[in-house]
């Protein structure tokens, strides 16, 4: 965990979520991208934001509160998504399909599996070794949620039973 540098695309009430519990686990560092403007609808799911910031980029004015959480993981932001930014990371986590479109996240997919570091064989000679950066992609809406994971081929799950999930729907609350 001290060694995660996670990425979170997304700032919305699940992305803000998300940095909170990552950063006071003790996570290395947190980057946040989202150059959405905050709107008055993201005052009422983002607990960082306030009336003040309405206009301003949505990863800029949260860096500085989710900083306060932790003065060992680092809070930082990035203005642009590149190879070498998710490169620098070990997890990717987008939160919101309005920063990002499915192509794109498609392909961040891709590239996070596909990651290869530098490394020396056994006779040490150089050699590209498998090292994927885990991907996550998370949803909310409304009562609803999704969830996508992907850690890379080597991560297996097994299913212990075989059974379907189950679902249910919601009637009523009350």
């Amino acid at each position: 965990l001290v060694r995660m540098k996670v990425l979170i695309v997304g700032m919305t009430g699940i992305g803000t979520e998300v940095a909170k519990n990552i950063i006071l686990q003790g996570s290395r560092a947190v980057t946040f991208y989202d150059p959405t403007p905050v709107g008055m609808k993201d005052l009422g799911v983002n607990f960082c934001l306030t009336e003040a910031d309405i206009g301003k980029r949505r990863d800029e004015v949260t860096v500085p509160k989710l900083q306060e959480l932790s003065k060992e993981c680092k809070v930082s932001m990035v203005t642009e998504l590149t190879d070498e930014v998710v490169a620098d990371h070990t997890v990717v986590v987008i939160t919101s399909h309005d920063v990002m479109s499915k192509p794109d996240m498609i392909r961040w997919n891709e590239f996070c599996r596909g990651f290869k570091i530098d490394s020396t064989n056994d006779a040490g000679a150089p050699m590209k070794k498998a090292a994927p950066i885990s991907f996550i992609y998370a949803f909310t809406g409304g009562m609803f949620g999704s969830v996508f994971v992907d850690h890379g081929e080597k991560h297996v799950i097994s299913d212990p039973n075989g059974e379907h999930p189950m679902v249910g729907t919601l009637l009523s609350v009350g």
